[in-house]
C-alpha cells in the first residue's frame, strides 16, 4: 500500500510544472531523486541502460573523440558547480544529430554520460555554452535516465498488479477475464508513458532553473535570455520570464563568472 501511494504521490508532483525554486534550491523530490538514483540498488538497471541507450537513441551520434579542451574547462567547472564529487564527475564527449525536439542538438545527458555537439555551438556565446553545460550537469547530477526508467517501470508494475487483483475479484475467468487482460497491460503502459512524460517535462524545467542559478553569473543568463525564446516550454524547458527573474537574483548579488568580470573590468 505505501509503494502504491508513493506512485500516486509521485505523478500529482510531477504534474506541477514549476517545482524548482528560482534559488536554484532543490526540494523534497530533487532530494529523493539524488537519494534513490545514488543507491547501489540501482546498479544494474545503470548498467542496463548503459547498453541498450545507444539503441534507444539513434539520433544521438557519439563521436570516437572528446570535446576540445576549452568547452572541457567549462564542463568540469558546471560540474563542480552543482554539486558532483570530482571522483564522480565526468569528460565530455562529442556528438551529432537531432534532438527530440527536432532543433538543432547542442548538447544531451544519458546514464552514458554528457554528449556535446561541437560545432553547433562554436559561434554562440560564451554565457550560452555555460548555460547548456550547467543544464546538462544538473541532469548529470540527478541520473535522470535512471529515474525515468525507474519510474516508468514501477508505476507498471504496480498498476498491472492492481488491474490483475480487479480481474481475479470480479472478473472469474472466461474470454472477459482474457481481454480485461490485455485492456489493463495496455492501460498500464499508457500510465507509465503519461508518468515518464511528466518527469521528463520536470527534469527539463528543473536542469533549466538550477543551471542557470549555477552559472552564478547574470550575465551569462542574460546571453541566454538573448537568444533563447519560448517555443520550447512545451517541452517543459523554463521561460524567458524565469530566466529574468533568475537574473535579476544574480544580479542583486552583483555574480558574475571570471569571463565577464574580466570584460566588465577592462569596459
Amino acid at each position: 500500500m505505501v509503494f502504491k501511494k508513493a506512485i500516486a504521490v509521485l505523478y500529482i508532483l510531477l504534474g506541477t510544472p514549476a517545482l524548482s525554486a528560482l534559488n536554484g534550491n532543490p526540494n523534497f523530490f530533487d532530494k529523493t531523486q539524488l537519494y534513490i538514483t545514488s543507491s547501489p540498488l540501482v546498479t544494474p538497471l545503470r548498467k542496463l541502460l548503459q547498453f541498450i541507450t545507444p539503441l534507444l537513441n539513434p539520433h544521438l551520434k557519439i563521436k570516437d573523440c572528446l570535446a576540445n579542451d576549452d568547452l572541457q574547462k567549462i564542463a568540469q567547472e558546471a560540474q563542480t558547480a552543482v554539486g558532483i564529487p570530482t571522483t564522480q564527475q565526468v569528460p565530455l564527449k562529442r556528438a551529432e544529430g537531432t534532438s527530440f525536439t527536432g532543433l538543432e542538438f547542442y548538447a544531451a545527458t544519458n546514464c552514458n554520460g554528457i554528449f556535446i555537439n561541437q560545432n553547433s555551438l562554436a559561434f554562440k556565446s560564451y554565457g550560452l555554452i555555460r548555460n547548456v553545460l550547467h543544464h546538462e550537469a544538473i541532469h548529470y547530477k540527478y541520473d535522470d535516465s535512471i529515474m525515468a526508467a525507474l519510474l516508468a517501470g514501477a508505476s507498471c508494475l504496480t498498476i498491472d498488479k492492481i488491474s490483475t487483483k480487479l480481474i481475479v475479484r470480479y472478473i472469474k475467468g472466461g474470454p472477459k477475464s482474457n481481454i480485461m487482460a490485455v485492456i489493463c497491460s495496455l492501460s498500464a503502459a499508457v500510465s507509465a508513458f503519461g508518468i515518464v512524460h511528466r518527469f521528463n517535462l520536470y527534469a527539463e524545467h528543473r536542469a533549466d532553473i538550477q543551471g542557470a542559478y549555477a552559472t552564478q553569473c547574470y550575465k551569462c543568463v542574460k546571453e541566454k535570455i538573448d537568444y533563447y525564446n519560448d517555443t520550447l516550454c512545451s517541452h517543459g524547458y523554463a521561460s524567458n520570464k524565469e530566466f529574468e527573474a533568475i537574473k535579476k537574483i544574480l544580479k542583486k548579488k552583483h555574480l558574475l563568472c571570471k569571463h565577464h568580470a574580466k570584460k566588465v573590468m577592462h569596459s
